[in-house]
């Protein structure tokens, strides 16, 4: 069983109730565009058509790497572990999994469970430790 909680600015509150184990989801390709708003550098990171996007830092001689690499972003000093989270699309929605970092991840000031999946919406703050970003879904 895999445990979604959903996650938005308006109930926060409730998301520990709201919480429950479902069947895994497969993943499809989202038919719009996710992107990430850094406002520290105002950059933003587009991406669409795929199911899944792992973010993280690259570090040398690291075998596995994230498909977006937080580094040029001072990840190493916020808390970004290697392979940090994934944000992968299901026929729930875009979801955020933490992959087992070392500080966390965070949507909306709520820590998620080391592989436990967040249901995103638009507009959401994420935090991978202290690296913060919004996620803006179309």
């Amino acid at each position: 069983m895999v445990k979604y909680a959903v996650f938005s600015q308006l109930h926060a509150e409730n998301q520990r109730a709201a919480s429950g184990s479902e069947p895994a989801a497969e993943a499809e390709p989202y038919p719009g565009k996710i992107t990430l708003f850094l406002p520290e550098s105002d950059q933003r990171i587009t991406f669409e058509g795929r199911k899944e996007i792992t973010l993280g830092r690259i570090s040398e001689g690291q075998g596995i790497l994230p498909d977006i690499d937080f580094s040029i972003h001072d990840g190493y000093n916020l808390g970004v572990s290697r392979l940090h989270a994934a944000l992968k699309t299901t026929i729930r929605g875009v979801v955020i999994v933490d992959l087992g970092s070392a500080n966390g991840t965070r949507v909306n000031g709520i820590k998620i469970s080391p592989y436990t999946f967040g249901v995103l919406r638009n507009g959401d703050e994420i935090a991978l430790g202290k690296l913060r970003f919004k996620i803006l879904i179309q």
